[in-house]
């Protein structure tokens, strides 16, 4: 088994359900319904990397990133000058502005977040737009990250909405295109009192497969009630 090098989730216990956090040069998709928890993930990795003075190119398609959050996750002001924010306003804006990731790159940058890369994909679609287009479109976008994250040897993390596929079970939206691009799979789901369930589906590598329960607070989540094997 191939060993991969890897960067902390922010999370101690969630970085030995993981086998040490996302890996390096590898794409992760984080998927999960609404306030499961995706985004405060995409925060917690970004706050880290921030805190070892790398920078952080954070594509906030859903044009709502959380200032205040990350600030109190991050514990320190200075965290903000580390991070490189972009808001696409359409899908093909979104396109264009991944497609060209890689001419603003500087050796500092750590980690790249694209939150959530199916949201402006979902309300083109919505809108009527050329399905077969923007099904290739999101490909495309996912090739290149793939691509990119080995090139540079960045860990690269996408999060995406979901829709139901049946009874209580969800999928990310775009499921086929999203799961054969992706490297590694953590699926989110609220569970009772509060608590966050994070499964790892996928983890290449020597990473480990399994679930978890954690405490979502202001700092993120928190170590688990107790890791729940496959």
């Amino acid at each position: 088994m191939i060993e991969v090098r890897r960067i902390s989730t922010g999370c101690g216990a969630l970085d030995a359900l993981m086998g040490g956090g996302y890996p390096i040069g590898h794409l992760s998709l984080i998927y999960g319904e609404a306030s499961s928890g995706k985004t405060t993930l995409a925060l917690m990795a970004s706050a880290e990397r921030a805190r070892a003075g790398l920078k952080v190119l954070y594509v906030d398609s859903d044009g709502r990133f959380p200032c205040e959050r990350f600030l109190k996750i991050a514990g320190d002001p200075d965290c903000l000058d580390m991070l490189l924010l972009s808001s696409p306003s359409s899908f093909w804006d979104q396109n264009r502005l991944i497609l060209g990731l890689g001419a603003f790159l500087m050796p500092s940058a750590g980690l790249v977040v694209v939150d959530s890369i199916t949201s402006l994909y979902r309300l083109a679609v919505g809108s009527g737009d050329d399905a077969v287009a923007l099904s290739k479109g999101l490909s495309k976008q996912l090739a290149y990250l793939r691509c990119l994250s080995r090139d540079r040897g960045l860990p690269i993390l996408i999060t995406s909405q979901v829709r139901w596929s049946g009874g209580d079970s969800v999928e990310p939206v775009a499921k086929r295109i999203l799961e054969y691009w992706s490297d590694a799979i953590i699926s989110l789901r609220r569970a009772r009192d509060g608590l966050r369930e994070v499964s790892i589906l996928r983890n290449p590598g020597s990473g480990g497969l399994g679930r978890g329960l954690f405490l979502m607070g202001d700092r993120g989540l928190a170590e688990p009630r107790g890791p729940i094997p496959f």
